[in-house]
């Protein structure tokens, strides 16, 4: 027996304003939130990590873009479609692929630091989906008849399953990275112990420029720190194995929970 919520009013993030139909208060919201994210004039936040933030967000939202394209595609009938793609079912399965090819580039090419913080923003997103869903009820509010509330879930019919969907791909997908990365950077990026006489014109920069970061061992050997010793310093993004290892820590987590979901999912629909 499937349940819809009935009783959906109008929700405060769905408050257009009388004149042009802005959404106002959704915007107020946004303007907040990347006011926050600049940080304050004595403590800034790190260029590097908004252009993280937000340039991971783009490409996946191309890629989303992408699918939905592909299943759009299928769903509607080919004389029903308002816009022709040049060359045809073909040619749009060609440009598709080629946006997803670019996208899954940028995420394994842009270094691991990167991937290992956009990986963990992405975790949050269905976390914020959940609270506004339940919250808000999201476009149930304007056609309660098209996107139905499941009285037993707070969310839409199938949500459970997308979740579950989303969760796993990622997952997967992150444990596909991180022997990929390990194999890109570890032979390019890491830091290394030379000899006296190894020393050339680019341990001497590297030693000049981070004299914190290098020691000399107990054979003599000075150690050169590597490329994310010198971005990071110390801390977790310091250390390309430690950075490694949460990857795949949190890639196999969240494909199980992925598996459960997609199972609780399935048993909703059931019933």
């Amino acid at each position: 027996m499937i349940l819809a919520d009935e009783n959906i009013g109008p929700k405060p993030l769905a408050k257009l304003s009388s004149g042009r139909g802005m959404p106002v208060t959704a915007l107020t919201v946004v303007v907040i939130v990347t006011t926050a994210l600049l940080g304050t004039p004595n403590h800034q936040m790190e260029f590097t990590f908004l252009v993280l933030v937000d340039a991971f967000f783009a490409v996946i939202v191309c890629a989303l873009v992408v699918f939905s394209s592909l299943i759009l595609k299928r769903r509607i009938p080919e004389e029903e479609m308002p816009f022709k793609t040049p060359g045809g079912r073909a040619g749009h399965n060609i440009m598709a692929g080629c946006c997803l090819f670019f996208c899954v580039a940028f995420a394994l090419l842009n270094g691991t630091d990167y991937y290992l913080g956009g990986l963990l923003i992405m975790l949050v997103i269905p976390i914020c989906y959940v609270v506004c869903k339940r919250t808000w009820k999201g476009l149930a509010v304007k056609e309660p008849e098209l996107y139905p509330i499941d009285k037993r879930t707070g969310l839409g019919f199938g949500d459970v399953t997308r979740l579950g969907g989303y969760y796993l791909f990622f997952g997967i997908f992150s444990i596909f990275s991180r022997f990929f990365m390990k194999w890109y950077e570890e032979d390019t990026l890491l830091g290394y112990f030379a000899a006296p006489k190894e020393i050339g014109w680019y341990e001497i920069e590297v030693l000049s420029e981070f004299p914190d970061l290098s020691y000399t061992a107990g054979n003599g050997k000075i150690w050169i720190p590597g490329w994310y010793e010198q971005v990071y310093g110390a801390g977790l993004f310091a250390d390309f194995y430690a950075m490694l290892n949460v990857i795949l820590y949190v890639g196999v987590g969240i494909s199980v929970l992925g598996v459960i979901l997609l199972f609780l999912g399935k048993r909703l629909k059931n019933r």
